[in-house]
């Protein structure tokens, strides 16, 4: 007579399959390229920021970066279609002129779908100056994300005296203002 009965091994291999069908079924490699890529973009805005105070502060002169769509001329566009790194020599800062004013970095446009926003004086061009300090006065606020969505953006703080740091984020994941409230739109309009 058979028992009705299942070995442990059984219940160990039933459990095992169990749980790999779950996480197939859960993962989603899309969610990990979107979050490479948001976190890729953020630190290449890292970087140019950092770049941009620290070529300032070593070279004493003004070096700004603004939105380029052409990677040239800084544009009137957002910072998604590109930006630019360049030795601010003219008035009035954060336009460049491509005869009298070096190219430092060029960044291309950001893939389709994301969306790269400043705030605060940062809207055009943000210039630094040889002491360091910027031209966004008391501060700006850079919000990266991918169609809108505010719990997977990132969200660059930089203050007067040109440091960075990336927000905290809430309970839900939604990164803070520094009034503490969260974000509620990556498009600031």
């Amino acid at each position: 007579m058979m028992s009705a009965a299942y070995s442990l091994l059984e219940l160990i291999l039933s459990m095992a399959i169990l749980f790999i069908l779950i996480g197939a079924a859960t993962f989603s490699p899309s969610t990990i390229v979107l979050e490479y890529r948001l976190d890729h973009y953020v630190q290449g805005l890292i970087t140019s920021l950092r770049l941009a105070r620290s070529k300032a502060l070593h070279q004493v002169e003004t070096v700004s970066l603004c939105p380029s769509k052409d990677g040239i001329v800084c544009t009137k566009e957002q910072y998604e279609l590109g930006w630019i790194l360049f030795h601010d020599y003219q008035l009035p800062r954060g336009q460049r002129e491509p005869a009298k004013e070096a190219l430092i970095w060029r960044q291309s446009a950001l893939a389709s779908g994301y969306s790269l926003r400043a705030n605060g004086n940062a809207t055009d061009a943000v210039s630094f100056y040889a002491s360091g300090r910027n031209s966004a006065g008391v501060g700006a606020s850079f919000y990266l994300c991918f169609s809108d969505n505010v719990r997977q953006a990132q969200v660059l703080s930089l203050n007067s005296r040109g440091r960075l740091r990336l927000l905290e984020r809430d309970p839900q994941g939604i990164p803070r203002k520094s009034n503490k409230k969260p974000i509620t739109n990556c498009l600031l309009e």
